[in-house]
């Protein structure tokens, strides 16, 4: 992760009030990359994505 990407994570971690960074930065990556996520927790995706103001595709396991 560069710097750039992690100062990102810590800013939309922030915005989602969301602790686990792992989550956060699965979702910043998919941002960035215009990827879905595949979660057994979409209720913390989506609460994420929410937070940047995005529409991110959220698939269930």
């Amino acid at each position: 992760m560069s710097e750039e990407q992690a100062r990102a994570v810590g800013v939309l971690a922030g915005r989602a009030g969301h602790d686990d960074v792992v989550d956060v930065a699965v979702v910043e990556g998919a941002i960035r990359r215009r990827d879905a996520v595949i979660t057994s927790n979409q209720g913390h995706i989506r609460r994420i994505a929410d937070a940047a103001q995005v529409r991110l595709r959220i698939e269930p396991v």
